[in-house]
């Protein structure tokens, strides 16, 4: 951006844009480590030698894999699915919103 002599809608969504980054990214991308934490968490409980464990603690490994194998997703709105594609979907709009309203303003 050129801040100098600029309009009141380049700053405007300068500030909504950065305000959108701080917001969004930092959840987006702990939803996405998450993600690909529990994929590996399964496979590191299924190679735990569980044989040689008591009863209980094997019924819990059981019950631990059953509830890995069930994807993790962090939702908005029950609706919207947080992680990193989103973001970028996110990133994208605002960018082609602030386009078109330069293009409206020319």
């Amino acid at each position: 951006f050129n801040f100098q002599g600029s309009s009141t809608l380049n700053a405007t969504f300068f500030i909504f844009g950065f305000n959108i980054l701080y917001r969004f990214f930092l959840p987006s991308y702990l939803s996405n480590e998450i993600q690909q934490d529990c994929g590996q968490m399964l496979n590191d409980v299924y190679e735990i030698d569980w044989l040689d464990a008591n009863i209980k603690e094997r019924k819990n490994f059981i019950i631990l894999q059953e509830n890995l194998k069930k994807p993790f997703r962090l939702v908005a709105a029950k609706m919207v699915q947080i992680n990193l594609k989103t973001f970028r979907k996110l990133i994208k709009a605002i960018y082609t919103l602030y386009a078109v309203l330069q293009q409206i303003k020319n």
